[in-house]
Order: structure tokens, then sequence, then C-alpha cells
């Protein structure tokens, strides 16, 4: 069921085909993962996403916001429900009975003899309700007369008229099995279980309510996990949590291509395609562009005090000055300030602009004048000695007077990155930066991702 290990998966079907018996494969399509995202939507604001991730913790108590993040992972990577319920529609072909049971489980001779049984005496049941005991000692199963105490959530086996299926959308951890439990109305704890408040129940009626049989007993062999894992439910919940999250980890991993990911474009396709218009009008923009003259952070004309000419320096946008010689914040006001065309705010908006226009000409059209004009700009306002702009920002979004400050909300004035990133990559395939170009670039992007996260801001 979506085995992730290609080279494991080879040996598994070796394996069963060298005894001439059938399988069923479930594939890992690693596009299909790669479209699952972590997700924090619907948690409560209590929680914050970014703490949860910091501290990775999984706790049973508080049903996990971290397990919620990863919720779609789980669910692509581990499709317990998805593989149980093909099973059901493969086995009820063929067979009047289809044991869909947890992986480890065995039956020892004398309870599968009380399955039997329990079939005869119970004509009228569709499902099959096995308890399970969980073993401590393995080898207890090799004595005949061994007869454990099962208590555990059971296993359910599924008559081929059987109308109620698992839910696909649960994933593992999370009821899954215990759903369809307390939907056919078998008696358990399951029938009390509650989802976070975040995530409630939603449970439909089951198509075969009541018919039911329960009997007999499976063993779940141990797992040799260490007694701390095993004391109950909750230590098992949280361990089984830690290993999705793992798991999940692990995957996503194995997906990255860093080579890829410093060639690929992430605002625009690797293949830029337009409509003839489109492009008609990048090319028109571009030319315009290629008369004009350039522009650097350096080139302002007032400059704050507390800081340097290299300093990108802005004021929140809506700051307003009082007469008094104070300021307020006026939500939805934008102030003159903001929007001066003098200031760095503007000056770098421009810039980006400019500088994808050239690129994404360059790129649809091959004509190197595009590239090398942008190429120009980029040098001076990331590389050239006297113009370059310093890699930090703690003077964003900053009060006058108040340099230095640090402002979180002021990381929105750099979204232009992501775009002018692409920009970059454009004109790198043109070859026209040097390899001391492109260090210095790199050098310049870590370090003010650095910078940021370091600070208080960040």
């Amino acid at each position: 069921n979506r085995i992730t290990d290609e080279a494991m998966e080879r040996e598994l079907i070796a394996l069963i085909s060298s005894k001439a018996e059938k399988y069923l494969s479930v594939p890992f399509d690693r596009a299909g993962y790669a479209q699952c995202f972590l997700d924090a939507s619907g948690l409560p604001k209590r929680f914050d996403p970014v703490d949860i991730l910091r501290n990775m913790q999984v706790s049973a108590k508080d049903g996990s916001p971290l397990e919620w993040l990863y919720r779609h992972k789980n669910l692509y990577a581990i499709n317990l429900n998805g593989a149980r319920n093909l099973a059901v529609a493969e086995g009820c072909k063929d067979f009047r009975w289809t044991l869909v049971f947890d992986g480890n489980t065995f039956f020892s001779a004398s309870g599968f003899a009380q399955l039997q049984d329990l079939v005869k005496v119970n004509p009228e049941a569709k499902y099959l309700v096995v308890p399970m005991a969980r073993m401590s000692n393995n080898s207890n199963l090799l004595d005949p007369a061994f007869a454990p105490q099962a208590f555990d959530e059971p296993q359910i086996a599924f008559r081929n008229d059987a109308r109620d299926r698992f839910d696909e959308n649960l994933r593992y951890g999370n009821m899954n099995k215990a759903e369809l439990l307390a939907r056919l109305g078998i008696p358990g704890p399951w029938n009390v279980w509650r989802g976070t408040p975040w995530e409630p129940r939603h449970r439909t009626a089951a198509a075969d309510y009541g018919k039911f049989a329960t009997g007999a007993w499976v063993a779940r062999l141990g797992t040799g996990a260490e007694d701390s894992v095993e004391t109950g439910n909750a230590s098992r919940w949280s361990a089984r949590m830690q290993g999705i999250i793992q798991h999940c980890d692990k995957l996503d991993q194995s997906l990255l291509n860093p080579a890829a990911l410093a060639q690929s474009l992430n605002c625009y396709q690797d293949k830029l395609t337009f409509s003839k218009l489109t492009q008609s009008a990048i090319v028109t923009g571009a030319t315009a562009l290629l008369g004009l003259p350039q522009l650097s952070i350096a080139q302002k004309q007032v400059v704050e005090p507390g800081t340097s000419k290299n300093d990108y320096f802005s004021v929140p946008p809506h700051l307003h000055a009082k007469p008094d010689g104070k300021f307020v914040h006026i939500d939805g006001v934008r102030s003159a300030a903001a929007d001066n065309p003098d200031s760095d705010r503007s000056r770098f908006m421009i810039f980006v602009q400019r500088t994808v226009i050239l690129a994404t000409a360059y790129k649809t059209t091959g004509e190197l004048r595009y590239a090398q004009k942008a190429a120009e700009a980029v040098r001076l306002w990331f590389l050239d000695k006297d113009q370059h702009m310093r890699p930090h920002a703690r003077f964003a979004q900053m009060q006058p007077g108040q340099a230095g400050a640090a402002n979180f909300t002021a990381i929105v004035e750099f979204r232009h990155i992501w775009p002018l990133l692409d920009a970059i990559r454009m004109l790198a395939s043109a070859h026209i930066f040097s390899t001391n170009d492109l260090a210095g670039l790199q050098k310049w992007f870590a370090t003010f991702r650095a910078d940021w996260m370091a600070g208080k801001a960040g």
C-alpha cells in the first residue's frame, strides 16, 4: 500500500510471486504526494503554526495540532482505509468472507476455529467483530492452550453482501477503523471518542447497522517497541503520530532535487508561454526600458538619521504625521510618505518590475540586449561597491526617528523578491553573469535571510 521504497517493493513482489500467490499493489505517486501540503487552516487562534513546527511535539492530550498540520500528507502517504476498501471489494468478488485485518495480526488454530464457529451460529451477521490481544511475549502463541484476554480495538471481517465501508477521508491514527465500529453500533469506547474541537465528527448512518457478531480472538504480535511506548493507548498514539511525521519528512526530503530547484521558476512556468498580445506588450515595455537610467538604493535624496544611503528604509504605509510632529496609524488610508517616488519602497518595486519585464522579454525573444540591461540593474542593486543595498531589512517600515525598532510586518515589502529570483534565473540561463556575480548574489540573499531570521522581526 503506497510503498515508497521502490527496491523494497520489488523485493516483496518477487517473494510473493515466487510462492505463486496473488497480490494487489496500491502505487505511490510522487507527483500526487507532492500536492499534499502543511495546512494550519481550522486551528484555533491560540495555536501558532510556526511555534508548532519549531517545537515538533506530539501529545494525545491536546489532540496534537502538529498532527493536524500534517493531515494531508498523512492521508496520502499512509492510505489505510483506501487499501482496506480495495481489499474488501476484491475479496467479495470470489469469497463469502473477507478478513481485512491490521498488519502483524495472526490467528492461532484455536482462535480460527472459534471464528468458524462464530459464522455458523450467526447466519444473519454481515460483519464479524474479532477482539484483538496485544502480545507482549509472542512465544505464548506457540502453546495450543493459550487463550489471552482480548480487549483491544477489534478487527472486522466483511461478508460479501455487506454494504458499509471504511471512511477514506479518515487518516491513520484518527479513528480510521473505530469510526466504522461506532457506525455499525458495536459497543466499545469508540462510541464516546470525540475529535478535537477543530475537527468535528459527522457520522453517516450505517446501511447494515447492528448486523454483526462478536467473538473469537486474534493476536497482534509485539512490535519490539520500548515499554514506554506500549504502556497504553495515549503513548502508542503519540509514538504513532511521531512516526507519521518522520515518515512524511523523509518523503519530502526524497522529493527534493536541489539542482532542479536552483534552476526552476517559482512564479512563472519554466517554459514561458504568452499570448501574442501579451508577448507584444512585454517586448514593447522592455524596449522602452532600454533607454532609461538604472536605479539604485543609494540614489535617495534624504537619509534617515541612524542609517546610511545603502540601508533600505521605509515608513509604515498607513503612518500619518500630525501637526504636533507625532505620528498616528490610520487603517486603510495610505500616507503620502509611503508612496513617495524617492522612497526606497518605490524604487525597489520599480527595479523589480523592470528587471522582470526585461528578463521575460529576453526569455521569450532570445534577444540578448534585454538580458544585458536587466543584468546591469541587478549588479547595481546588489553587487556594486557604492550603490548596492545592504543585505538586511532592519529599517523597513520604521517610524521616523525610531530606526532599528524591528517591525515584523515589514517582510511584506520584500514579497517582490520571489518574482525577482525568477528573473535572475532567467538571466543566468543567458550566461550573462560571471561566476563571481552568481556567488555574490547567492551570498547577498543568504545574508538577507539570515539577518532577517536572527533579528527581532524574524
